[in-house]
């Protein structure tokens, strides 16, 4: 029943009651600044994992292309079965497939979005929109490594590069 009593706003209460929601005022914003400093940490220290894992992807790139290339023309050596061939007919046809398979543009988008993700950790500001958007893209290109890779090194790699992302992710969550 008292919850709703007029204090006169020069009494010697209302100083004291200003002056404590003030300090819990300050005491969350404060809060919320170490919070986000440690998010933040977190944040780069998993990009900076991100970074290593992609580049160990893109180490195994060339190999994991001429495998794919050995395999397909051993396959239609198989299929043909001794039938002349145009040899450079299959050289191209061989070229386009494996050039499906190729992951160069996913490779770029995901360092370009590590990029931006990393410019917006150092806005003053609400960014979490954003990097959560960024973290949508991050996760199609990873997927998109992963079901055009065959080798299960680079398979391995794309598996850690989700389980990142997605810790990541949820730590947005946590300031959406």
């Amino acid at each position: 029943n008292d919850l709703f009593t007029h204090v006169d706003a020069d009494s010697p209460g209302s100083d004291h009651l200003i002056e404590a929601v003030t300090n819990a005022c300050d005491e969350v914003i404060q809060m919320r600044q170490s919070e986000g400093l440690k998010l933040k940490t977190d944040f780069e220290e998993r990009l900076s994992t991100l970074e290593h894992i992609l580049s160990e992807v893109e180490k195994e790139l060339p190999k994991e292309f001429q495998k794919r290339i050995n395999r397909l023309k051993s396959r239609i050596s198989e299929l043909l079965d001794g039938t002349a061939v145009d040899e450079s007919r299959m050289a191209q046809e061989i070229a386009m497939l494996a050039e499906k398979a190729d992951v160069t543009e996913e490779t770029v988008r995901l360092k370009s979005h590590f990029q931006q993700f990393k410019t917006l950790l150092e806005v003053n500001g609400s960014a979490g929109k954003k990097l959560n958007f960024l973290l949508q893209e991050m996760s199609r290109e990873i997927n998109t490594i992963g079901s055009k890779s065959s080798s299960e090194l680079i398979v391995n790699h794309v598996i850690t590069l989700k389980d990142e992302a997605e810790k990541m992710r949820e730590q947005i969550q946590n300031i959406l």
